[in-house]
């Protein structure tokens, strides 16, 4: 498979190589021209970090509802998640709900049991108590 790129697209950071394998370093082989010169070839060593993820809970926001209420909006102030891979693959997955409540999405007319964090983001995720 052959991809063409220029050093203008590594500048802008439009040039990423994501790494769908195993825990094993990458090796690719790169041309590199200059489109008058004969093409050098680069041979790149990747190291590949394990992924993490530790799912956080907030102790000084934790998910209230005001007397009267029956809804509130989930943050990140409620909900955190940290990983050193992309945030915007993760999925909260509800196990088990409470006796008396139900995660609703904004854009969907049912209860759910999973989310994303875009949505999260996004203002798009509530508690409903019932």
């Amino acid at each position: 498979m052959t991809f063409i790129f220029n050093q203008a697209d590594i500048d802008a950071g439009n040039v990423v190589l994501m790494h769908m394998g195993p825990i094993a370093p990458v090796l690719a082989n790169l041309k590199v021209s200059d489109g008058e010169h004969s093409p050098g070839s680069i041979i790149l060593n990747v190291p590949v970090q394990p992924l993490t993820l530790q799912a956080l809970q907030s102790q000084s926001s934790p998910i209230r509802i005001q007397q009267g209420s029956t809804i509130m909006s989930l943050s990140l102030v409620n909900l955190h998640a940290h990983t050193n891979g992309h945030v915007t693959r993760l999925s909260y997955n509800v196990t088990r709900y409470p006796l008396h409540g139900k995660v609703l999405l904004r854009d969907r007319a049912t209860t759910t049991s999973v989310f994303s964090h875009y949505e999260l983001l996004r203002g798009m995720s509530f508690w409903l108590s019932l």
